[in-house]
């Protein structure tokens, strides 16, 4: 069940697929939707991890420099889905940013981002999953394990899974502002400097500009988990 089964595929990246590197170091993703949304990197290189999860690769990222990004994929109150395959091992700080839209000017509403991020809330030792996305948070979850999240928006309810099942949703006004889809951290307009790097492994993100349906949702999963073997 390949991911462009699935009309309106936006983005598809995996790491055994289209990954240009030197030496280890990653300097290109490329996007394998047929869209040319390919990543670059705009900070630090992340590496390139060979047999990381089921015999496949993944991208390293650091928790301090790395980062790569593409051009926007969501715009305004658009619906979307966005999945991320994904293992945390060493997550700086409150908010550590795997993959999305983030706001770069303006003022700092939530409502302008939509990305998946890995918390350690200074008032919960359990790391958990969240949505920024008018902040929808998860459950707590097990850290240096992998993952498979989702995030989706219908224009009207946002809702965030977690290895195919649904940990939180709620009523959210997006406005998420056309910028660039960041992967690996977080833009933050105060500080005017990224931040929020994440640490840990990326192994393939999906996009889609539609919320899926039930069939579709659950075939993405069964995809993910048979490719990567997480739960």
């Amino acid at each position: 069940f390949p991911s462009h089964d699935i009309s309106g595929l936006k983005l598809w990246l995996k790491a055994d697929a289209g990954v240009a590197e030197s030496g280890g170091s990653v300097t290109s993703w490329a996007d394998q939707s047929g869209q040319g949304k390919n990543a670059s990197v705009i900070g630090a290189n992340p590496t390139l991890t060979a047999n990381a999860k089921n015999s496949l690769p993944a991208i390293t990222f650091d928790n301090s420099s790395t980062l790569m990004s593409t051009s926007n994929i969501f715009n305004g109150a658009s619906a979307r889905t966005l999945l991320v395959v994904y293992f945390t091992d060493s997550l700086n700080g409150l908010s550590n940013t795997i993959c999305g839209q983030v706001m770069t000017s303006g003022d700092d509403p939530y409502s302008k981002y939509f990305c998946i991020q890995a918390r350690n809330d200074f008032l919960d030792s359990s790391p958990y999953l969240a949505c920024y996305a008018d902040d929808l948070s998860g459950n707590p979850y097990v850290d240096n394990e992998w993952n498979i999240a989702m995030a989706d928006y219908d224009g009207t309810i946002a809702r965030l899974y977690n290895n195919g099942a649904l940990l939180s949703s709620g009523n959210k006004t997006l406005n998420t502002e056309n910028d660039s889809f960041y992967i690996g951290g977080f833009y933050d307009i105060i500080l005017g400097d990224f931040t929020e790097y994440f640490g840990g492994k990326i192994a393939e993100i999906i996009v889609y500009d539609s919320v899926l349906s039930n069939a579709n949702r659950s075939n993405i999963f069964n995809y993910l988990n048979g490719r990567y073997a997480i739960y």
